[in-house]
């Protein structure tokens, strides 16, 4: 029986490590456009965000030493790149390329956004799972464990659902 393990991480754009932004989009994007308007807007002045409450007459202003600022033209690419790097590195540490879908250790991931969705066998998706929440960690982001579930079919025997219910 195989399982999809969704997660999501905890403020996720907002946390990603700039430093570990900046590395990927020169390594994948050497002297491009994107490049440069990523080191501008990632690499420059620390931004900030002014939040006034009317009510209370209070304002606070909030420096975002790291992380891509949500609504930033280029939050999502560049979130998405680092990930796919973590998680490209994990596959490597625990999937098997001659492994076929719906054999025992079978194993794959899809990104949606800051939501990462594992699919295959039970053991190897935690594996797998693992690998990646330490990569992301390295770099500041953390999953957010109210946003994980897991989906399957049939039956699983105990010790699988104490697998996941142990994470």
């Amino acid at each position: 029986h195989h399982v999809v393990l969704k997660k999501g991480a905890k403020n996720a754009w907002c946390s990603l490590a700039k430093w570990a932004a900046l590395d990927a989009i020169a390594l994948d994007f050497p002297d491009t456009a994107f490049e440069k308007a990523a080191a501008w807007e990632i690499g420059g002045i620390t931004a900030s965000t002014v939040f006034h409450d009317n009510r209370y007459g209070i304002s606070e202003k909030i420096y975002h030493y790291d992380g891509m600022l949500q609504g930033s033209n280029l939050a999502g690419d560049v979130y998405n790149l680092v990930q796919a790097r973590a998680l490209n590195y994990s596959m490597v540490q625990v999937s098997n390329q001659e492994i076929l879908p719906g054999e025992e250790g079978y194993v794959q991931h899809i990104e949606e956004y800051d939501d990462v969705y594992i699919y295959g066998d039970p053991e190897t998706c935690l594996q797998l799972d693992e690998y990646y929440d330490r990569e992301m960690e390295k770099i500041g982001v953390y999953q957010n464990l109210n946003k994980r579930y897991v989906f399957g079919y049939g039956e699983y025997s105990r010790n699988i659902l104490d697998l996941f219910q142990q994470k």
